[in-house]
């Protein structure tokens, strides 16, 4: 029985070793995952970032009302044109 428990014992502390270095290059996997995934969602906040702001710049409304003028020959009414609804 003493020599099984000193057989058994290394391989204990061995498979304990082994386990711990597993669950180690595991941490190790998922901080490098979850770094690049931060870095993705910094790109995708800069992107929406950026597509709010060219949104804000095309939806003016001195830069419609222009477009208007050029491409559909818009122009504003004319008050002989304006008619009153009656309720």
């Amino acid at each position: 029985m003493n020599t099984a428990i000193k057989l058994a014992l290394p391989l204990l502390a061995l498979a304990l070793f082994a386990g711990i270095y597993v669950t180690k290059v595991e941490t190790w996997q998922l901080k490098r995952e979850a770094k690049k995934l931060e870095r993705q969602i910094d790109k995708e906040q800069r992107a929406i970032l950026e597509l709010r702001a060219e949104w804000a710049y095309l939806t003016r409304p001195q830069r419609i009302e222009k477009l208007a003028r050029k491409h559909l020959k818009m122009r504003p009414p004319k008050p002989q044109q304006i008619i009153v609804l009656e309720k």
